[in-house]
């Protein structure tokens, strides 16, 4: 592999890693808007890199009607 394919290959991971960041924040404000987020959930958030699983607990996250429900159904989304 030449350089400028290491730098283009570290350039696309920085930038999944900064979206991932920024869904993981997405979710976290959602859930704000319902309750209290436990500690081991943020963190179960927040380490999450997986882009796929992120965007399906998004969207879990918009129609969660409590945290604890939120929590019961991302148990149900395969981790790839």
């Amino acid at each position: 592999m030449k350089w400028y394919e290491i730098e283009k290959r570290i350039r696309e991971e920085g930038k999944d890693e900064g979206k991932a960041e920024g869904k993981a924040e997405a979710i976290m404000e959602l859930l704000e808007d319902i309750g209290v987020i436990p500690k081991e959930l943020e963190k179960r958030i927040q380490e999450q890199k997986n882009l796929d699983i992120l965007r399906e607990w998004h969207k879990l996250a918009a129609h969660s009607r409590s945290i604890e429900e939120f929590e019961r159904l991302i148990l149900k989304v395969p981790l790839g």
